[in-house]
């Protein structure tokens, strides 16, 4: 049971015991160090790990130091670095509740405001779940929805800022979006124009991909579950059927998410990736274009056949762009399916539908939104079910689980990091980029190539960003590292710092004056929890 949200990978999963003596392999590889090629260590140790099936230890000699060195890049990341749990405890005590923004089975979502700490005034959305009522697959998937929002940080996907718990109930304090629910507007409008779908998908389309590249399926996506805040820009949410730490070569096979949006292969249950997510994309397309669902039978029963079997009935009305783009998400083999191959996303972002779509304006949320909700005093609840918002707002204690049960939801408690006050520490978000001599010899801006967007992670001596080429607009993961390796929060990108940019699993070993020092850049659609 994990108290910490943490993303493991290779290296992190194994224990080694000491077999034979490889203490000349340790000098051969000091050899090619000494040539620059250190990316042989990879290579040959994962080669040895996925020979040798009982545990090994490798007697690495002369290069451990260096070998440890390579293995901090790659171990598992903790999301301590930007999560600091129980540094300020939050409780229900903190939160003023203002209205009922809706109902379930389980639980209810509250308009609220804090009225104590560091954003005392700010509303948020806080969602309620019984514990008791929960289900233990129930009680799993609310965990997970709370380690999978921990983790992801997108302009288009809801954040979470504090979890915590009571002895009833689990609280998630996300954003507070007024423009509503995406099914809300269309219910009023039955369909949207191609322009309009075209910039609610190409928003869609990014926040899919990252959590593609978390290596999350969604497997919820409809109209309910995209939100639109007070400019017109969607946000995800409801991450409790979505699955986490799949690679893209590995299936999960949960029966889950609303009938009319399962994908063929999540219906027949023979396994299904992240490319489930682009046949709901599709349905979704169809959905706002048409008014209807592509495959709706009169029972759930009906409806499955026809996902499985049904020849789709493509209305002419549509533009051949918009037609083709359908045609190419409604593939039934997921292999063949448009965002399912090795360019991901960017298969999707070059057809011909999207061919108005400036992709690095749309991140930034530079494009004006289609629409632009009416909003009045920040607590207005304009678009909003009001047989919810007319109830009075009441949060009763829950029953408590029984005690077998209280195992599942530790370490459910939270706080973003940007809600943690450490007056000491500069912004490690905010970093000027000074000229970076490239290893071609030639003074150069790294802003004159590339564009530097958000953090992927932050460590105790580096920070790691997306970064685009302006050109190519292909993605990259930079890592700038502090050599000196004392400013615990603090990247400066000075003379004396370097970033370089390199294709996927590129790593060099550089020696200057002040001391050696590793820099990596990944290609970042290639990134999974934890690289």
């Amino acid at each position: 049971h994990r108290a910490k949200i943490s993303s493991r990978v290779f290296w992190g999963q194994r224990k080694l015991v000491k077999r034979g003596d490889t203490s000349s392999f340790g000098n051969a590889i000091l050899m090619y160090i000494k040539l620059g090629l250190v990316f042989v260590l990879a290579l040959c140790f994962e080669f040895m790990l996925c020979q040798n099936k009982n545990k090994i230890h490798l007697d690495l000699g002369p290069i451990s130091p260096i070998y440890l060195e390579f293995r901090s890049l790659v171990k598992e990341i903790d999301i301590s670095h930007h999560v600091k749990e129980g540094f300020e405890k939050a409780d229900p005590s903190q939160f003023e509740l203002l209205k009922v923004l809706g109902q379930g089975s389980y639980g209810k979502v509250f308009l609220v405001r804090k009225i104590k700490g560091s954003d005392a005034g700010q509303l948020y959305a806080m969602k309620v779940l019984k514990k008791a009522t929960l289900k233990v697959r129930d009680r799993v998937r609310s965990k997970m929805e709370r380690d999978i929002l921990a983790e992801v940080n997108h302009p288009f996907i809801v954040k979470l800022h504090y979890a915590f718990q009571t002895e009833g109930k689990l609280y998630l304090i996300l954003d507070f979006l007024r423009g509503g629910d995406l099914f809300t507007r269309l219910s009023k409008e039955v369909m949207f124009t191609e322009e309009d779908v075209k910039f609610y998908l190409a928003e869609l389309a990014l926040a899919l991909d990252h959590l593609h590249s978390l290596g999350i399926i969604y497997r919820d996506l409809k109209p309910e579950n995209i939100l639109l805040d007070e400019e017109g820009h969607i946000k995800i949410t409801d991450f409790g059927l979505s699955k986490e730490a799949i690679d893209h070569d590995k299936r999960a096979y949960s029966f889950c998410g609303t009938i009319e949006y399962m994908a063929p292969e999540v219906v027949n249950r023979r396994g299904h990736t992240q490319s489930a997510d682009w046949w709901s994309f599709g349905v979704l397309m169809f959905e706002m274009l048409t008014g209807s669902l592509p495959f709706q039978g009169k029972d759930r029963k009906e409806t499955m056949a026809l996902i499985l079997k049904a020849k789709l009935g493509m209305p002419q009305f549509l533009s051949i762009e918009a037609q083709s783009l359908l045609r190419a998400l409604f593939k039934r083999n997921p292999s063949n399916r448009l965002g399912a191959g090795l360019d991901g996303v960017e298969e999707i972002k070059r057809h011909l539908f999207f061919v108005t779509i400036d992709w690095n304006k749309l991140y930034r949320k530079e494009i004006k939104p289609p629409f632009k909700p009416a909003v009045g005093r920040p607590e207005d609840t304009f678009h909003f079910d009001p047989e919810f918002t007319s109830r009075t707002p009441t949060d009763s204690p829950g029953v408590p689980p029984s005690a077998n049960a209280h195992h599942l939801f530790r370490g459910f408690s939270f706080i973003a990091s940007s809600l943690v006050q450490e007056p000491s520490q500069p912004d490690l978000h905010k970093i000027t980029v000074h000229p970076i001599v490239q290893l071609h010899g030639n003074n150069i801006h790294f802003t004159d190539g590339y564009e530097i967007k958000e953090d992927i992670g932050v460590g105790s001596y580096s920070v790691c960003k997306r970064c685009v080429h302006k050109v190519t607009e292909a993605e990259f993961a930079v890592k700038v590292r502090n050599h000196l390796g004392r400013c615990k929060y603090m990247v400066k990108a000075a003379p004396l710092h370097w970033a370089s940019i390199w294709p996927l699993t590129r790593l060099f070993f550089r020696r200057i004056r002040s001391g050696a020092i590793f820099i990596k850049v990944f290609r970042h659609l290639k990134i999974q929890r934890g690289a």
